[in-house]
């Protein structure tokens, strides 16, 4: 597992069992948290505005979309990832379709991040999250399985404490949006049971 890889599930299981209180649909949760790792990471996102780092990034994320940068287990990728959990809406929505190619051409170790990312941001940012889903070109199974990934090592409460606390964060989201947050659980519950025992040594 990458260094960023094991970063990632840090903040993840900190969010994870973080307690509920926000209001909003994630803003709340940046000014509530007390959650070192998370905080860092935001204080890192707005000093790289400062530094103008986000000149090069820029540079990064639109040669991923165009197709001439491949993206890779490498900082200014990684850096793209954050940005779909920034404060501004703006900047998230505009990498979310960076993220979406991504996924779409993610192997070996960027793979392994992109589950990290994928599980943080549906925690973070839930109706963006849907939307990205709903909207992208990038087919679902292949989102489904990414966040299937995380939860095959894990015991099957695993997946039913996190998605109750995506809806629980979620207070935007309407009945609609509630049964597609169940349908996406059932479908990584599946993916993850099976994962599991294919992946289970042969006595």
């Amino acid at each position: 597992m990458t260094t960023a890889s094991k970063y990632l599930s840090v903040i993840l299981i900190t969010l994870l069992f973080a307690s509920c209180n926000a209001s909003g649909d994630g803003d709340s949760i940046h000014a509530d948290t007390t959650s070192t790792g998370y905080v860092d990471t935001m204080n890192l996102y707005n000093q790289q505005i400062e530094d103008g780092a986000t000149q090069n990034q820029q540079h990064h994320a639109e040669g991923i979309l165009a197709g001439r940068i491949e993206p890779g287990d490498d900082d200014m990728t990684f850096k793209c990832m954050d940005s779909t959990m920034s404060p501004n809406p703006n900047t998230r929505k505009f990498y979310f379709k960076v993220l979406g190619v991504i996924i779409s051409k993610a192997d070996g170790a960027l793979s392994e991040a992109v589950s990290n990312y994928l599980l943080t941001i549906f925690r973070t940012y839930p109706a963006d999250f849907l939307s990205f889903y709903r909207d992208s070109h990038t087919p679902k199974d292949v989102i489904e399985s990414f966040l299937a990934d995380e939860f095959e090592s894990m015991e099957p409460a695993a997946v039913d404490t996190y998605f109750a606390s995506v809806l629980s964060i979620c207070t935007t989201c309407n009945a609609d949006d509630k049964k597609l947050v169940e349908a996406i659980k059932m479908k990584v519950a599946q993916e993850a049971r099976h994962n599991a025992a294919t992946d289970r040594p042969q006595e």
